[in-house]
C-alpha cells in the first residue's frame, strides 16, 4: 500500500489548514478477547485485515488532504492549468486506491467480499465523477467563472466515497475470531475505519 500521497505534498505546498471526512468506526477501541476459549485467527485473515485497513487509511488520508488542498485554492483564483493539475492528482490517487482494493482476495474472511465490494463501489463512483470534472476542467469551453469551483466539487466527491451496506466495524463486531484477526493486524492498530452509509450518495 502507498504511504505517501501526491495530494499530501500538494496540500503542504499550498500551506492550507483544515480537513474533512466521514465519521469512522472504532473497532480498535474494544479490547481484543483473551483467555481460555479465545479463538486463534488464521494468518490469512490477519493479512486480509491488514490490507483492508491500509486501503481504508489511504482513502481517509486522501479525503482529508483533498479537502485541505481544495480550500487552499479558493483565495488563489486558480487558472485552468492549476485546476487540471489538482483534479489529475486526485484522479491518480483514486485509481491507485481502487487498484489496491481490487487486489484484495476475500476468501480468508467470511463476509469480507461484501466489505471489499462496498469500498470498490464507493471509490469507483467517486472516480467516475472526478474523471467527468477533469474533462470539464480541460475543456476550453468551460465557463471560466465555474472553473475555480471544480476543486471543491471534486473534494466533495472524494469525501463522499464511503462504503454502503457493509463495513469493517460491523464485520468485526459480529465475530470474535475476526476481532482477534483485526487486533493482530498491524495496519488496523489504532485505526478507525469508515462506517457504511445506509444509502449510496447520488
Amino acid at each position: 500500500m502507498r504511504t505517501v500521497r501526491p495530494l499530501l505534498v500538494l496540500a503542504a505546498v499550498l500551506a492550507a489548514a483544515g480537513c474533512a471526512g466521514h465519521p469512522a468506526g472504532h473497532p480498535a477501541d474494544h479490547p481484543a478477547p483473551s483467555g481460555a476459549g479465545t479463538p486463534t485467527p488464521s494468518r490469512a485473515a490477519v493479512a486480509w485485515f491488514d490490507r483492508v485497513c491500509a486501503a481504508d487509511d489511504d482513502l481517509q488520508t486522501q479525503q482529508a488532504s483533498t479537502g485541505t488542498a481544495a480550500l487552499s485554492l479558493v483565495p488563489r483564483d486558480p487558472n485552468r492549468s492549476q485546476v487540471v493539475h489538482f483534479v489529475a492528482v486526485v484522479r491518480r490517487d483514486l485509481q491507485g486506491t481502487l487498484k489496491d482494493l481490487r487486489a484484495i482476495r476475500s476468501g480468508a474472511v467470511p463476509g469480507g467480499d461484501r466489505v471489499v465490494a462496498a469500498y470498490v463501489d464507493a471509490v469507483q463512483g467517486a472516480l467516475s465523477k472526478v474523471r467527468r470534472d477533469e474533462r470539464d476542467a480541460r475543456a476550453s469551453g468551460t465557463d471560466p467563472f465555474v472553473l475555480p469551483y471544480i476543486p471543491q466539487r471534486v473534494a466533495r466527491f472524494v469525501q463522499d466515497a464511503v462504503p454502503h451496506g457493509a463495513d469493517l466495524p460491523t464485520l468485526v463486531a459480529a465475530d470474535r475470531t475476526l476481532r482477534q484477526a483485526y487486533h493482530r493486524a498491524r495496519r488496523c492498530r489504532g485505526s478507525h475505519p469508515l462506517t457504511a452509509s445506509a444509502t449510496p450518495t447520488p
